[in-house]
């Protein structure tokens, strides 16, 4: 996916429709990933049909291949920053908030260096709910408080024997 980009995609859209129902109960995220040929800042938007908008930077430090991978998990690092200036290194970009069922992307100029929207792929995922604790982490919670409980009420006998 880090190979190859759409130049020059600033002010131009892509339009994704018919997100189901899971998207638009839980709401969703778009990750926007870029790595292009010359340094600069990159920005991208998405609006959604409930008219939900979120534009974010990041900044591509270097040339040709120097922005995969860079030292986040598995060579991804995420920006939310929105100054089109920002000097944040990044390769992907974190738009949040959605609920609507289609909404369109946009390449966004940056303020820094080359500053063109070159886009390489996006993604798409819904925002779980948190997660309840698994039983298993439930039991042991439980028997660790408990095993605390018992520890203290053995040491208070202990004080009322004069032990």
């Amino acid at each position: 996916m880090m190979n190859g980009y759409l130049d020059n995609f600033a002010g131009q859209n892509v339009t994704v429709t018919g997100l189901g129902s899971q998207y638009m109960t839980l709401g969703y995220n778009i990750l926007v990933y870029f790595n292009s040929d010359s340094a600069g800042t990159q920005g991208f938007s998405a609006t959604d049909n409930t008219l939900h908008t979120d534009t974010r930077f990041g900044n591509q430090a270097g040339g040709a291949g120097t922005n995969y991978p860079l030292a986040g998990p598995n060579g991804f690092i995420g920006s939310t920053q929105t100054a089109s200036n920002t000097t944040f290194g990044a390769n992907y970009v974190i738009l949040s908030g959605f609920t609507g069922s289609s909404f369109t992307l946009t390449g966004v100029n940056g303020a820094i260096g080359d500053g063109r929207a070159r886009i390489n792929g996006f993604q798409i995922f819904s925002v779980d709910p948190i997660p309840a604790p698994e039983p298993s982490s439930f039991v042991l919670l439980s028997m660790g408080a408990l095993a605390l409980v018992a520890r203290r009420r053995a040491k208070g006998r202990l004080v009322q024997a004069g032990v």
